[in-house]
């Protein structure tokens, strides 16, 4: 007859703390562990081995609250060719409410959440990812080298959260200088950091290196002509052009709760649909994309976070 101990089943949710933050999520955390293999194979027997070569760590999960945005998306500020793991270890601490802590010895944010600025929606619309790799200049034979995990504890106090943080609140927006009247359902911001694995032969995978970032915001515009719309992408007219540099414009968004605010820089208008149906709104949703600028020989600031006491 089968038996089981009750105690080995552990279920409860937990918090992330890295790099000096808290943070809470929509859904849950989940934590994948992944051996990464080689095969050896032979044309007469096919595979009939497998080499361990590396191991893939990742967290993820949906923030829930309007703090420490720039530490769940680093890559505003970041520099060219700066490695996201550095020399200096940042341990990822996974806390559960049941069970034993978890530790990576260090980690780093990999996939950034993307952002839904709505008064009726939760502010981020997808996860984030943080990657774990070895501990710095340690072998994979080093106890702890990539993991360790602490006392078993029932109960655990998650503190840090502050309620305040994740009240919804309205989202007014300003292009340029210009008010957008309103929009249909919330400011959509996608980030798409461009990432270079770095790999040395005798441990695998020890970092990535930043080559870039795509930002795109998109909303639905209300209280805007069709014609105006059209006009303001700057396709024809005067001083329009092949090959010349796209106009730039500010897009900087306000939540009705002080403190909060979202700004992304030097936008360019890349698409505004018009839809001609029965029950959508004319205007359809407009694409923005982000450029960095420059100023004296150094990378600007692409986008910045505002939250309360900041």
């Amino acid at each position: 007859m089968g038996s089981i101990d009750r105690a080995t089943i552990k279920i409860g949710p937990a918090k992330v703390t890295h790099d000096g933050a808290t943070h809470f999520f929509q859904d849950g955390l989940t934590l994948n562990v992944t051996k990464v293999f080689v095969d050896i194979e032979v044309d007469a027997f096919g595979v009939v081995l497998r080499a361990h070569t590396d191991t893939t760590i990742e967290v993820s999960g949906t923030p829930k609250a309007w703090r420490n945005l720039a530490k769940l998306n680093p890559f505003g500020s970041m520099v060219i060719g700066q490695l996201l793991c550095g020399g200096t270890d940042k341990p990822l601490v996974i806390t559960p409410v049941n069970g034993k802590p978890l530790t990576l010895a260090c980690a780093c944010v990999r996939t950034p959440p993307n952002l839904m600025l709505s008064a009726s929606k939760g502010f981020f619309a997808s996860g984030v990812t943080w990657a774990g790799v070895l501990a710095n200049n340690t072998a994979w034979s080093a106890a702890g080298a990539r993991l360790t995990h602490g006392a078993d504890a029932s109960g655990v106090a998650l503190t840090g959260l502050v309620p305040a943080d994740l009240a919804l609140c309205g989202w007014s927006a300003a292009l340029g200088g210009s008010a957008i009247p309103d929009h249909e359902d919330g400011i959509a911001v996608n980030f798409n950091p461009q990432l270079t694995e770095q790999r040395v032969d005798s441990v695998g995978l020890v970092d990535w290196s930043f080559e870039g970032i795509e930002v795109t915001a998109s909303y639905v515009p209300v209280g805007i002509e069709e014609e105006a719309a059209i006009t303001a992408l700057g396709i024809q007219g005067a001083g329009v052009v092949r090959g010349a540099t796209a106009a730039v414009q500010d897009l900087v968004v306000t939540g009705a709760l002080a403190g909060r605010s979202f700004t992304l820089k030097n936008c360019t208008r890349r698409s505004t649909p018009l839809r001609y149906h029965r029950t959508q709104k004319r205007l359809g949703e407009v694409e923005l994309v982000a450029t960095r600028s420059v100023t004296t020989g150094a990378l600007d600031a692409l986008y910045t976070f505002g939250e309360p006491g900041a």
